[in-house]
């Protein structure tokens, strides 16, 4: 349940996005939780489907779209933060998300000083991100975000179109 239902006369800190109980608040959570998804459709707008080198940011571009991103609402330069510190480090093995010791490095450099709930927020948001990256990269995945309808009969056509052409490549 929620905080408010275990203890009722308990105050929020807003500093750190907990009720005084530990357990994040629900408020809280939520905007936790669309910064999270506004970096998961980041990173799957970012990374390519094939090996052509085109991210699915650049094919919508090319066709005349507008990529599909979460409102963040008042928790916009959360994003802009993000992608500021860079939500990935290279290491041998790939990609790995920041860590706290680059984002207060980021705010020594930059002199932005999060709260405790803004730190926890990137680094959730930048382990979301790493994830959705390696998940998606090479691969094709659907968007964790849209706000358009699908067409269903669109849909059907290419899946029948997709039949077809096997069925014609299978007969050579």
């Amino acid at each position: 349940g929620k905080c408010a239902d275990v203890l009722p006369r308990m105050p929020v800190c807003p500093r750190a996005g907990r009720c005084f109980c530990s357990r994040p608040c629900q408020f809280f959570r939520e905007r936790q939780d669309r910064l999270k998804l506004w970096s998961r459709q980041h990173a799957w707008l970012v990374t390519t489907e094939d090996k052509n080198g085109q991210s699915r940011w650049q094919k919508l571009v090319a066709v005349g779209r507008d990529a599909d991103l979460p409102d963040l609402e008042d928790d916009f330069y959360l994003g802009e933060w993000l992608l500021e510190i860079g939500p990935l480090r290279a290491n041998g093995a790939g990609h790995v998300p920041v860590d706290y010791a680059e984002l207060r490095a980021w705010s020594g450099l930059t002199g932005y000083i999060p709260t405790p709930f803004e730190a926890v927020a990137l680094i959730e948001a930048a382990r979301e991100y790493s994830r959705t990256a390696t998940e998606s990269s090479g691969k094709i995945t659907p968007a964790p975000y849209s706000t358009g309808a699908v067409d269903r009969d669109a849909v059907a056509e290419q899946i029948k179109a997709g039949f077809r052409s096997m069925m014609t490549g299978n007969r050579k």
